[in-house]
């Protein structure tokens, strides 16, 4: 299903938030249980439901990822570095698009 991403270089982890499962993904998608301890950038811990891998489509590449769930967010979905690495993603503000480094394909950043 179509929905909007925050990229986040600030976190190596990629989370949806718990709302988010609730509504599109809990009857698809399994939840396995995490050991993570994931802490908001002021410090607060935040509460990790579990982890659930999820086919991600972004422009040209559709690959599966893991996700931590995370409580305290509604329905964000944030791409963090962990994912922007393996899908081999770099920014290009100039241009305000996305770009894959292995493809040299474009999205635009919205």
């Amino acid at each position: 299903m179509p929905t909007r991403l925050i990229h986040n270089t600030g976190t190596g982890l990629s989370i949806i938030g718990a709302a988010f499962y609730d509504d599109y993904l809990c009857s698809k998608v399994d939840l396995k249980d995490s050991q993570t301890i994931a802490s908001a950038a002021n410090g607060q811990l935040l509460t990790v439901r579990g982890e659930c891998h999820v086919l991600l489509t972004i422009g040209p590449k559709v690959e599966f990822h893991w996700f931590k769930v995370i409580e305290e967010l509604g329905s964000e979905i944030i791409i963090g570095m962990d994912i922007m690495t393996d899908m081999k993603m770099s920014f290009n503000f100039h241009s305000g698009r996305l770009q894959f480094m292995d493809t040299q394909e474009t999205v635009p950043m919205v």
